[in-house]
């Protein structure tokens, strides 16, 4: 009922199901509170969706202007360059932030994980560890959230040992094995 009420604009562009009327709103509240990241992370998000990614990656320039140390300002960006494919400059985004805060339990988190989805698991296993060793002690016994995914990640680099057996008859009966 109110144009200019921007909470209202917002949240009524998370809830609806066409994306162009969404977009469209995100734009508004953006203009109404021209001061707030959320707005262009937001639209970013609904563009990444809608495989707009330069446009998405511009959203996300702007919320970095607006909040430069915002940690979700880098998760975002990162979440629209994996969608794009762009997984080795996702996972460098990550990387930077955690250079400088390495008490980031999730996004250690979400560089393993980006990095088994790209075939690197040793880099997954460096990135769970550091989450474990991120995560405070749980009094309760509870194993913290990395753990299943840090012994996924040691599985895969294991090393392994493939058994190579060969056998062999020859016209007269004789069989030869060997490995």
């Amino acid at each position: 009922e109110d144009p200019q009420q921007s909470h209202a604009l917002f949240r009524l562009a998370q809830l609806t199901q066409d994306r162009t009327q969404a977009l469209q709103l995100y734009r508004r509240y953006v203009a109404l509170e021209p001061e707030d990241p959320w707005g262009p992370m937001a639209a970013g998000d609904l563009l990444s969706r809608l495989g707009r990614t330069q446009e998405a990656l511009a959203e996300y320039d702007r919320a970095a202007r607006l909040a430069p140390v915002e940690r979700d300002v880098v998760a975002g960006r990162a979440r629209v360059l994996d969608r794009a494919g762009r997984r080795d400059e996702a996972a460098s985004v990550i990387e930077r932030w955690l250079a400088a805060h390495p008490a980031d339990e999730e996004l250690w988190q979400e560089l393993g994980k980006r990095s088994l989805q790209a075939g690197r698991p040793r880099r997954a296993l460096e990135a769970f560890d550091q989450a474990a060793r991120s995560t405070p002690v749980i009094p309760d016994g509870r194993r913290p959230a990395a753990e299943p995914n840090l012994r996924l990640a040691r599985a895969l680099v294991a090393p392994t040992v493939q058994p190579l057996v060969m056998a062999s008859e020859d016209s007269d009966g004789n069989h030869t094995f060997g490995s």
